[in-house]
């Protein structure tokens, strides 16, 4: 006697940000991949629904403390898949780096281990010594 498995479906509504005009679509998928998109007005929003439902990825924006002891705001250079983000931030909140800091400055390579760099979104310029 063969057993069939139950085909998984899934439903999904989302809007589209790959451009400001922000189409509300739906997708549907069946055992893991796309069979059916809605609501995209260009290829863009086609293939962004796909990759948001099936693998979705996101910018990761957050602070480190700087030896000086401000705060470095800080961002992936590439959008890294968000099954991973948990993880890169344990990696992220044992780094501290010193002043001054360049915007785009690379603070750590491959933070996702898929060639991702976390870097500085802000100049922070190094602390006046007293006299």
């Amino acid at each position: 006697m063969e057993v069939k498995k139950k085909k998984e479906e899934i439903k999904k509504s989302l809007i589209c940000v790959e451009c400001p005009r922000g189409c509300g679509l739906t997708v549907e998928t069946e055992n893991g991949g796309v069979f059916k998109d809605t609501g995209n007005f260009c290829a863009t929003g086609k293939s962004y629904a796909g990759a948001a439902v099936i693998a979705p990825k996101r910018i990761l924006t957050t602070t480190i403390r700087l030896t000086s002891g401000d705060m470095l705001p800080v961002k992936t250079d590439r959008a890294v898949d968000k099954s991973k983000l948990f993880d890169i931030m344990k990696r992220i909140n044992v780094i501290s780096v010193p002043p001054p800091v360049g915007i785009g400055r690379i603070i750590a390579k491959n933070i996702d281990g898929d060639g991702a760099n976390l870097i500085a979104a802000k100049e922070i310029a190094a602390k006046e010594k007293r006299k």
